[in-house]
This record gives structure tokens, C-alpha cells and sequence, in this order.
């Protein structure tokens, strides 16, 4: 620690994520580094078929992170920072304590409820099955807010506020719940829309069907002349009727589309966003070569 001293940045990092003087040693000790996205594949080569985000790792007793430069994302790489330097501490633990340590943290994953940190272990189950445990040691500290007190306990020997981390985490995961929310919100909303306009315009063609028929019938008895006067007239101002209410229907109808288009456009916007936050937080994206 002491022949590599930390960035401005990376120090910077340590004291947001509520490290304390500990936890920055690891930090510190693993030559923690902020890698663009080339770097970054370069020093932690991403698994084939890794469907999980990769944003650091720990390799070679090295910590590196990548530079997330999204300002919606902020707290990202403290978070990151603080998962990577409990890996260096679980490597470090003798024997005794890792076997105590594993225990506390099987008991706190058995009773959780929360459908997302089963789901991320599942893919951790895939691609590195034997790292369970020591994944669980990161994830639990920095993701999850309320542990057992026996945990709790064990995490304050590197965090001076393990508080800090999971505000940050649950501030950047917000931006993507809220997008996702909003994606799902108005993919329900366009279905309805296009299920009553649907309803809507084949009720429009029936009806127009129907009153072109009537049209028909109306005009042949007018050249055949079996209407009386009153039946004339009454007839043709009751088909008119007709024809002017159908008008506001088409219109209607026409209105409805073009909110529905609308709303496709902000869904089409949203999804972009989406797509461009997550490409933020993708090290796996390859960067535009330079000419």
C-alpha cells in the first residue's frame, strides 16, 4: 500500500462508500485502479455467456473498476469499490473464520425474499459455482440494508458506515427501476389503448357496413318511387344522422391513434434511454477504433 498510494479519485471513492481506515486498506493494498473500457476488458476478460453487469473485479490480488461515467449512475464505482475490497478480505481469512463467516452468510441468503439477489446467484451458480460464498460476502454487505446482527457486527471491522454504501446502491438501482416502471407502465397503457381501438374500428366498419346498406336500400325505393314525401324526408334525415354520428366516430377514432402514436414515440424514447444507460454500465461493448 504503502510503494502504491491511491488516486485522488480512488480516496475519494473510499470515504463516500463509508469505508473505514480497514476497509481503505484493502482497498488501498489491492492498487485499487479506474479503467476506461479498453483497459478494463483488458484486465478482467468477462466470462463467455456472463449475463450478469460486470462493473470490477478482483484479480491477481489487483482491484479494478470500471469507469462509469453516466452522472444518473453516481455512486456506482464506490459501490463497486467496497464489493471488490470484500473479496480481498475473504481471500485473507484463515480457515476458522471463513468457515464461521460462510455460515452466517448461507443463514442470511436461506431466509431472504428478495427475488433479485436469488436470480444474481443463480448466475453466479453458472459461471463460478465454487464462489458462492465469497460472492455472497460482497453482495450481501453493499446491496442488502438490514443483515443479522452477527453480520452486522463482522462488516463494521471494514465499514465505518456500511449505511453509505447501500444508499448509494439503492440511489444509482433506483434510475433503472424507475425507467423500468415507466416502460412497463406505458407497454400496459399502449396495449389497452390498442385493444379499444381495435374494439372500436371493427365496431366502425360494422356499423358503416350497415348504413351503407341502408343508403342502398333508401336510394332504390327513392327511384322507385314508393316512398311517400314524409318517408322521404324522414328516412334521408335519419340516414344523415347517422352518416354525421359515424363522422365523429372516424374522428374519434383517428384522435385515438394519434395518441397512441404519441405514446409509442415517448415509449420508443424511454427505450432508447434505457438502452444507452445500460450500454454505460456494459465494459463488455467494444469502443469505436481510433483513426
Amino acid at each position: 500500500m504503502w510503494q502504491h498510494p491511491p488516486s485522488a479519485t480512488v480516496s475519494t471513492i473510499a470515504a463516500r462508500g463509508g469505508l473505514n481506515d480497514t476497509g481503505k486498506f484493502y482497498l488501498y493494498a489491492s492498487q485499487a485502479k479506474i479503467d476506461g473500457r479498453a483497459s478494463f476488458q483488458r484486465d478482467c476478460p468477462i466470462a463467455t455467456g456472463e449475463k450478469t453487469v460486470v462493473l470490477g473485479c478482483y484479480s491477481n490480488r489487483q482491484i479494478f473498476l470500471f469507469d462509469v461515467t453516466d452522472s444518473r449512475l453516481d455512486g456506482v464505482e464506490e459501490v463497486t469499490a467496497a464489493h471488490e475490497m470484500l473479496h480481498a478480505v475473504y481471500e485473507r481469512l484463515d480457515s476458522g473464520e471463513k468457515n464461521r463467516v460462510n455460515k452466517l452468510l448461507e443463514a442470511e441468503f436461506a431466509q431472504t425474499a428478495d427475488e433479485r439477489l436469488k436470480n444474481l446467484i443463480d448466475e453466479y451458480k453458472k459461471f463460478e459455482p465454487d464462489e458462492i460464498n465469497n460472492e455472497l460476502h460482497s453482495i450481501l454487505a453493499t446491496e442488502v440494508k438490514l443483515l443479522s446482527p452477527e453480520l452486522e457486527k463482522y462488516y463494521s471491522q471494514y465499514f465505518s458506515d456500511r449505511q453509505k454504501t447501500i444508499t448509494l446502491w439503492n440511489s444509482y438501482q433506483h434510475v433503472f427501476t424507475d425507467l423500468k416502471n415507466k416502460q412497463d407502465a406505458l407497454v400496459a397503457e399502449l396495449s389497452t389503448m390498442a385493444d379499444q381501438i381495435d374494439a372500436r374500428q371493427a365496431e366502425y366498419e360494422r356499423t358503416i357496413k350497415q348504413l351503407n346498406s341502408d343508403i342502398t336500400t333508401f336510394n332504390a325505393a327513392a327511384q322507385a318511387g314508393s316512398l311517400s314525401s314524409y318517408q322521404f324526408s324522414s328516412q334521408r334525415s335519419a340516414l344523415e344522422t347517422r352518416q354525421a354520428t359515424l363522422e365523429q366516430v372516424r374522428v374519434s377514432i383517428n384522435q385515438s391513434i394519434d395518441d397512441y402514436n404519441k405514446k409509442k414515440t415517448d415509449l420508443d424514447a424511454l427505450n432508447l434511454e434505457a438502452q444507452n444507460l445500460n450500454k454505460s454500465i456494459d465494459s463488455s461493448v467494444k469502443e469505436v477504433p481510433a483513426l
